[in-house]
């Protein structure tokens, strides 16, 4: 169990090394999400394979080609989750229009990438009555294109057969050489109508004609129980998330916020310390002349956050405000 556990935290998209570190009942509420992930990967690459195996009549590259969309979708996918996670650092709230917008773009990608996922599924699933209405719309095509064809080339026979006759008329007989060939050239007319019919009966009867299939889908009436379905699974991760978000409970949202914060507080210190060290290449004199500031200015109450700021001083005297424009 504990194995299973652990792989699932590395598809979760989240630190794995820290996950490790957390409770049990944390590590399966994140092997839960890595689950759904790897999941969401397994059925994209059948799915797309599928389509792109109608497509290219080829299951072997079908299937290879769906393995890598579906390892991109599955890398969006992750994307797509990964800025659900729970804000750990200070930071300026946005507005609600932003945060508003943010969530209408980030659940539509979403929703479309699972439609996108699911219709070939789909199209499977009702693959008889989709089939049924090909075979109709492939008779019909066939014979289209058979009335076009002979309609074309009964017109070129027909205008040999003139000219030959008029070549009669006009000399009241016609040599051996010019009968053979208009009559070869008629003759050819004729097997290339029969080849040209031939062929694009093959070839209509060959194809799949998935694109096809899909407005046949789309057009009809029936409920996307698959997508619907996927929906549902594939937006559990994004509730559990939200759920950290809410009520900031469990353990690994701490042990992150400590870590992370221990990071960028040690960063920022480490930048002050190279702040004063840089300033003993500068002479008193220098320092002076181009006004630097010999110790690192606050401009905020949080920092190196940075969100609130402190509030400026109003200067008592000209100088000082020369002094505060300065260094503003």
């Amino acid at each position: 169990m504990n194995w299973l556990v652990s792989l699932f935290l590395k598809f979760s998209g989240d630190d794995y090394l820290l996950l490790d570190k957390c409770h049990l009942a944390t590590r399966i509420r994140f092997a839960i999400i890595g689950s759904v992930i790897f999941f969401f990967f397994l059925v994209s690459t059948v799915s797309i394979g599928f389509a792109l195996s109608e497509i290219f009549h080829s299951k072997i590259i079908g299937f290879i080609l769906g393995a890598f969309i579906g390892l991109v979708f599955t890398n969006i996918y992750l994307l797509l989750l990964y800025t659900f996670n729970e804000r750990i650092l200070p930071a300026k709230k946005p507005s609600l229009f932003a945060i508003s917008l943010s969530n209408i773009v980030r659940f539509t990608s979403l929703i479309f990438m699972i439609f996108i996922v699911g219709l070939p599924t789909e199209i499977y699933i009702h693959k008889e009555y989709l089939n049924n209405k090909i075979e109709i719309y492939k008779i019909d095509k066939i014979k289209k294109y058979e009335n076009k064809t002979l309609v074309l080339y009964e017109r070129m026979i027909y205008e040999l057969r003139l000219r030959k006759e008029k070549m009669l008329s006009l000399n009241n007989q016609i040599s051996d050489e010019q009968e053979l060939f208009y009559n070869t050239l008629i003759r050819n007319k004729e097997e290339d109508l029969k080849e040209k019919l031939s062929i694009m009966v093959l070839r209509i009867n060959q194809s799949n004609f998935f694109t096809k299939k899909i407005l046949y889908y789309l057009n009809g009436s029936f409920t996307p129980y698959f997508i619907l379905l996927c929906l549902f699974v594939f937006f559990i991760p994004i509730i559990l998330k939200l759920g950290n978000n809410v009520f900031r409970i469990n353990d690994f949202l701490k042990l992150k916020t400590t870590v992370y914060k221990g990071m960028v507080d040690k960063s920022y210190t480490f930048f002050k310390e190279a702040y004063l060290n840089q300033l003993h290449f500068y002479s008193e004199d220098e320092i002076i002349k181009k006004g630097i500031v010999k110790e690192w200015t606050e401009k905020f109450q949080d920092p190196p956050y940075n969100t609130i700021l402190l509030p400026q001083p109003v200067p008592d005297t000209e100088q000082e405000l020369i002094n505060w424009i300065n260094n503003a």
